[in-house]
């Protein structure tokens, strides 16, 4: 049996009455969801199906079924609400799901027309909706898969990654191990369920008999896939005495910058958690003068999401953090980062596993080492470009300069075969292009010739995973912008007079 199960059964007998997990006027006992889960499996047993998916708002609902799916032997797909429609007939089909249960009924079955409602459930309060989806599916080998996560990927189609409780229960223990978890934690998720991170987060707070806090995204302030009321969601952290939570990094500073200017102090929280991206260093300063207790963590999919962390007992800010427990990690020759010790079975497409000789899975990412094994992550090994100059940059870099300026909301860089690097910028609310120019200028002092930004152009929008140019995990899709701005850019070096290789 799945820890996660075992732990959920052993607090209902030791602790029947802890909360569990609270909603919007509604909180389940340990008692409470233990029995909510065996009502949901044996039904799901008796409906006889093999792939499930969830398309629905965080509630305590959702992680009922995702519990019961576990105890049902039955392979749940998270269906991120921020994906297109496209995106979801495209893992519908992948994956073969029979069933999604959901919260936005009218959506799903516009989708397909063959798509048949075929009933409700009433999970403690929250109102599922069942849709047939079997004239959809397709065959896949699902033995020994307890979950397939999408990632929205940097270039084409979402990618499956087929992950085996084993491995989530190891990553949730862990993790549960690293953030001290407590009876008497509040967790708050910020995240959508969908997103793996957030998923076994949830795990590692069962696992610890605290509390995990499933509200709508819109009542912690998430508007959208990118949208963000920070005050709401600040408000939402004090109304809750919220202890623990996971974020991202351009949450992180949207929540500085308010806690700066509104000196409000969030005196309950232990434990912020924040990862999908590297974390400028002047970012978690900027954290630990807002009483913050930023820890940068780092982690993959294809890992069972976390992989190294940082703790109350040893933290080293520029770091990652230590590989959790159960993982080993090693740097190859050309400095790309390798993890071995939980680890998904495949992908559900042909792509193929990338491991090495010893099982180490090669991440894609760059990095170090130090001699106390801190885990330093320095780029993406296919984003490094090469300047006609003959130069190596890797554009993490000057984009995380270019982002910690009070007048840049986000940037991307390009320098392949180029004579100077080139900027999309989206700009704070009100700023002139004299500001940005200023703000430009500051950050090509801080670096080196060959990594400096040489033109810069105006984006015509965020980016963001609504429109394709954000993964769910909220990097960069480069390619993908790139076919927006690319002949742009490449008029504004003509009007420079410069030329690509």
């Amino acid at each position: 049996m799945s820890a996660v199960l075992e732990a959920v059964r052993g607090y209902a007998q030791t602790q029947p009455d802890n909360i569990a997990v609270s909603g919007v006027g509604q909180s389940l006992s340990y008692s409470d969801l233990q029995g909510e889960v065996e009502k949901l499996s044996a039904k799901l047993l008796a409906s006889g199906s093999k792939v499930l998916g969830v398309f629905a708002d965080n509630s305590p609902a959702w992680i009922i079924i995702d519990l019961a799916a576990v105890a049902a032997d039955i392979v749940l797909v998270p269906l991120p609400v921020y994906f297109s429609d496209r995106q979801l007939v495209h893992v519908i089909q992948d994956t073969g799901i029979d069933v999604v249960f959901t919260d936005q009924h009218s959506r799903i079955k516009a989708l397909n027309d063959s798509f048949q409602s075929t009933g409700a459930y009433d999970l403690f309060g929250g109102q599922i909706s069942c849709v047939s989806t079997s004239s959809a599916t397709t065959q896949i080998d699902i033995e020994n898969i307890s979950k397939i996560t999408y990632t929205s990927g940097t270039t084409g189609a979402p990618k499956g990654v087929c992950l085996t409780q084993e491995t989530l229960d190891k990553v949730a223990k862990s993790l549960a191990l690293a953030s001290d978890g407590k009876m008497s934690d509040l967790h708050l998720s910020v995240f959508p369920l969908a997103m793996l991170l957030e998923n076994v987060g949830v795990y590692s707070v069962l696992l610890s008999g605290a509390t995990s806090i499933q509200l709508p995204l819109i009542d912690v302030g998430m508007h959208g896939s990118s949208g963000l009321d920070v005050k709401k969601m600040c408000d939402c952290f004090v109304e809750n005495n919220v202890t623990t939570t996971i974020m991202s990094p351009q949450m992180l500073l949207a929540l500085c910058h308010y806690l700066s200017n509104n000196k409000q102090h969030l005196s309950k929280l232990r434990f912020l958690a924040v990862g999908g991206a590297h974390v400028h260093e002047k970012l978690l300063a900027l954290a630990v003068n807002c009483s913050l207790p930023v820890y940068q963590g780092y982690g993959l999919s294809e890992c069972g999401s976390v992989v190294c962390l940082n703790t109350v007992v040893k933290n080293k800010a520029s770091s990652v953090g230590l590989p959790l427990p159960h993982v080993e990690i090693k740097i190859s020759d050309d400095g790309e980062v390798c993890v071995k010790g939980a680890l998904f079975r495949k992908y559900l497409s042909e792509t193929p596993v990338l491991l090495d000789s010893q099982g180490f899975y090669q991440t894609g990412d760059l990095g170090y080492m130090d001699d106390e094994g801190f885990l330093y992550i320095v780029g993406r090994k296919k984003h490094v470009f090469i300047t006609s100059f003959g130069r190596n940059v890797s554009p993490e870099w000057p984009e995380e300069e270019l982002n910690m300026q009070t007048v840049i909301a986000q940037s991307v860089v390009y320098g392949e075969g180029m004579a100077i690097n080139a900027a999309i910028i989206v700009p704070v609310q009100n700023v002139t292009e004299t500001q940005i120019d200023k703000a430009v200028t500051a950050v090509n002092t801080t670096l080196p010739d060959y990594s400096r930004i040489g033109v810069w152009l105006y984006a015509d929008e965020p980016f963001s995973i609504m429109n394709q140019q954000l993964t769910s995990t909220g990097r960069l899709r480069r390619q993908i912008i790139w076919s927006v701005y690319g002949e742009r850019i490449v008029t504004r070096y003509k009007q420079k007079g410069e030329l690509f290789l």
